[in-house]
């Protein structure tokens, strides 16, 4: 009888993770608090409304990814990158919007994260079988 081998986490699986769920978390929380802002206003147009439930959706798959990325899922490696790629082009157009500091801000720390899930030993990490 053989005895299952125990990998030790890589620390970037662990720093990918850590991010993607802080800033998720984050993203779900603050997407909640202008929802409840938004529901006071009457003139509020509903494709803005809809932008901000699509942001908390994204925001919570974002955890989702760092939660799967943690115990080794690629295809939860996949979902980090993409989401991370939505929220790098969301940062592209808040620099369109005037936002220079925040969209910097975005552009790097998910450019950072998208380098770290295609380090090697995370994707050793999250490799199938």
């Amino acid at each position: 009888m053989t005895t299952p081998v125990v990998r030790k986490r890589p620390r970037d699986v662990w720093t990918a993770s850590i991010l993607l769920c802080f800033y998720g978390l984050l993203g779900v929380l603050l997407g909640l608090l202008v929802i409840g802002l938004l529901a006071d206003g009457d003139d509020i147009p509903g494709f803005l409304t809809a932008l901000f439930y699509a942001n908390v959706v994204l925001a919570a798959a974002e955890i989702a990814a760092g939660a799967f990325v943690f115990i080794g899922r690629e295809w939860g490696r996949r979902l980090a990158v993409g989401v991370c790629v939505l929220n790098g082009l969301g940062g592209i157009a808040s620099l369109g919007a005037g936002v220079v500091l925040q969209a910097l801000v975005a552009i790097l720390v998910n450019l950072a994260i998208v380098v770290t899930l295609h380090k090697p030993e995370v994707k050793q990490w999250c490799r199938p079988g």
